[in-house]
């Protein structure tokens, strides 16, 4: 890699925040509730990537908006204490020291999102938060991305993206700019390699090692 790169964009769960447990759980229960019988994992892997891709895919026959409404409910009982997965803070002060502007970019809504990182008191970390609002189309569609760029003022060679789905490297793809797989979260190390990542890692401490 060379040392061009001014912007780090972050993934929020399954990257820094682990909350993987508390999503499939918020998703097999909303299915649950509306459908009477709960998916098993292998049923709900596929469509993780945003909660809409759930419901269309095991919910579809009832209305969306109770449905959503259970699913945020449930998650909203565990999601403000979900912790950092080791060295994130470590990492992220290490980074803001060394220069790099920092963004959060997420699939997840964005007032629990704003919300969540001010909690934890890590908001000031980062210079913008991109999260799903109206306008933006969630991964693996590559708005997101594009508009923390246009907002911190890089281009895609200044900017690479971390993240631990599938949906994030064709995200970053789509974008123009390169991504390191983190295998902590929701894909496994070999989904983020056949999927394209530009770098895998099994930590956080070791990212600031790519950068180097």
């Amino acid at each position: 890699m060379g040392n061009n790169i001014k912007a780090i964009l972050f993934d929020l769960d399954g990257t820094l925040r682990d909350t993987k447990d508390i999503i499939i759980d918020a998703y097999m229960h909303a299915v649950e509730v509306h459908n009477g019988r709960r998916p098993s994992l292998q049923e709900l892997q596929p469509h993780i990537h945003h909660h809409s891709e759930v419901y269309k895919a095991l919910s579809a026959h009832v209305a969306y908006e109770p449905w959503l409404e259970t699913y945020r409910t449930k998650l909203s009982t565990a999601w403000m204490e979900a912790p950092f997965f080791e060295h994130a803070e470590q990492v992220l002060q290490e980074l803001k020291m060394a220069g790099y502007r920092l963004a959060v970019v997420t699939s997840a809504e964005y007032d629990r999102t704003v919300e969540y990182l001010s909690y934890r008191e890590v908001d000031h970390y980062f210079e913008v938060v991109v999260a799903m609002r109206e306008g933006f189309r969630p991964k693996p569609e590559p708005d997101m991305m594009l508009d923390a760029m246009r907002q911190l003022g890089c281009t895609p060679q200044e900017t690479i993206t971390i993240g631990d789905m599938i949906t994030d490297v064709q995200a970053a793809h789509a974008a123009g700019i390169q991504i390191v797989g983190i295998t902590h979260g929701f894909a496994s190390r070999r989904e983020l390699e056949d999927a394209g990542a530009d770098y895998l890692i099994d930590r956080l401490a070791d990212f600031p090692d790519i950068l180097a």
